[in-house]
């Protein structure tokens, strides 16, 4: 090191002193805490689950009601659940109880199985799955939360409001905010006709006509019903995050969402009076 290179102990009479402290990252709220008013990007899950993360608000073109989205495995049980069973956030694996209820089970679109696990005949020893020749197709994974008790904010953590939506493209840049991983960003579209089979805690589901995201470590789980969106200032919502690998994300398009949970997603905040 020269003399050059050392920092005087002043510059132009202001003191000066040089503090190692590591790499300076942005700051952003943690997800598994408890929200009021609550909003998209949080932990939130089924009374009788364990974590999942409040996905999209939208509303519901049956009767206007503002509703939640999310997963069906994370409000529905993956087909178990009764309608009106509680919706609560924070997750119970966060701490969540029912005095943390923020709204109910509507309906759900029901997964279709392409192989099952049936709980009763495993216990009675008999054969515990079933499979089809041609598994049944299945495009979203989705529940719908309404009967909303505590006061929404019609945005997404770490994110803010959305501006737009639309289906999602190949090249996409995306980011989410989840339970799990928290704002992760920089997720690239790699394909929006993605087939696959996804293993759930009942069975084997097949899915087709959803997208896919290269990155690793863009989620995990917990992160399920995350709402994914265009990684730029104004933000647009592409759909909503349900599976994936260590590198990779697979989540629902946004034209399925609505046309299957005959909803509209809200973009911006919203008036949502009338709504609790």
């Amino acid at each position: 090191m020269a003399l050059t290179d050392i920092i005087p102990e002043e510059i132009e009479g202001i003191p000066t002193d040089v503090v190692e402290i590591g790499p300076i990252k942005a700051l952003s709220l943690d997800p598994k805490k408890k929200y009021r008013p609550f909003l998209a990007g949080v932990s939130a899950m089924n009374y009788r689950g364990t974590a999942c993360t409040l996905g999209l608000f939208a509303r519901d073109r049956e009767d206007g009601e503002l509703v939640i989205l999310a997963n069906n495995h994370c409000v529905a049980r993956e087909n178990a659940a009764k309608i009106g069973e509680a919706y609560l956030q924070p997750s119970p694996y966060d701490g969540g109880t029912m005095d943390d209820k923020i709204g109910e089970l509507k309906r759900f679109v029901p997964l279709r199985y392409a192989s099952y696990h049936c709980p009763f005949r495993s216990f009675f020893g008999l054969r515990n799955w079933w499979r089809k020749r041609d598994p049944p197709e299945n495009v979203v994974d989705l529940g719908i939360v309404g009967s909303i008790s505590a006061e929404p904010k019609v945005e997404i953590l770490n994110i803010g409001k959305v501006y737009g939506k639309r289906d999602p493209e190949a090249g996409d840049v995306v980011k989410k905010c989840g339970r799990t991983t928290g704002l992760t960003r920089g997720g690239h579209v790699i394909g929006v006709h993605w087939s696959g089979s996804v293993q759930y805690g009942r069975g084997e589901v097949w899915f087709t006509d959803c997208a896919i995201i290269r990155k690793e470590g863009f989620s995990a789980g917990g992160d399920s019903s995350s709402g994914i969106v265009t990684d730029e200032a104004k933000a647009k919502v592409l759909g909503l995050l349900f599976a994936g690998s260590d590198t990779h994300t697979i989540f629902c398009k946004l034209s399925n969402i609505e046309a299957y949970g005959n909803v509209d997603v809200v973009i911006q905040a919203e008036p949502v009076e009338g709504s609790i």
